[in-house]
């Protein structure tokens, strides 16, 4: 993406997809933490058989404000 865009770097986009892929498994890590506490299978009926809306933005959800943050960290350091 890297080559792409001037917008970011190689590495900061390399700092960018550990957060996601850091932050996205302990979101979904986490809601299903949460489901196994209520002893609940799926978190909604919009989506049957796929666990629920909130199983399928679980991860985006929780990693986003990380994301926010990094950027606006980079924002404000350049």
């Amino acid at each position: 993406m890297a080559t792409f865009t001037q917008t970011l770097g190689f590495n900061q986009w390399l700092i960018l997809a550990i957060i996601v892929s850091v932050f996205g498994t302990l979101g979904d890590l986490v809601e299903s933490k949460f489901k196994r506490q209520v002893n609940v299978k799926d978190s909604g009926v919009i989506m049957p058989g796929h666990g629920g809306l909130l199983d399928r933005l679980d991860s985006i959800i929780f990693a986003a404000p990380f994301i926010y943050l990094f950027l606006r960290i980079l924002d404000y350091v350049s």
